[in-house]
């Protein structure tokens, strides 16, 4: 194996490695959110209040787990079909200068990211 292709591997499994324990604390978190309105704290905060708080939060939380794989796919279908050398051979053919293909590669992705998240974020 050449020393790209476990540089790869690794990163990879990092991002998986995270997400996975992204989505166990975030399993932990959901559990907790049907737990009911502390006695200490019943004066002071109106109970319908707090159910209808835990499940926005409980509803969030799902969501961002779910845009948190969309992000984890994206970026697995652009590794495995070599997006990120795609752009860079193409820019190469553009912009002569290392500085300036730099900032574009950077620009590119940035805002090709923010097209292909934008729906999740209405």
């Amino acid at each position: 194996m050449c020393m790209e292709s476990s540089l790869l591997m690794i990163i990879v499994l990092f991002l998986v490695v995270a997400y996975v324990g992204e989505c166990v604390l975030m399993w932990l978190n959901i559990k907790t959110f049907d737990q009911p309105l502390p006695e200490l704290v019943s004066t002071i905060y109106d109970r319908d209040e707090y159910l209808r708080s835990q499940q926005y939060l409980k509803c969030n939380s799902v969501f961002e787990l779910i845009c948190g794989g969309f992000a984890l796919v994206c970026l697995g279908l652009v590794l495995v079909f070599n997006g990120f050398e795609l752009l860079d051979q193409l820019l190469r053919g553009v912009v002569s200068s290392s500085v300036w293909r730099g900032v574009s590669f950077f620009i590119i992705i940035g805002i090709s990211w923010q097209l292909i998240t934008l729906p999740f974020s209405l």
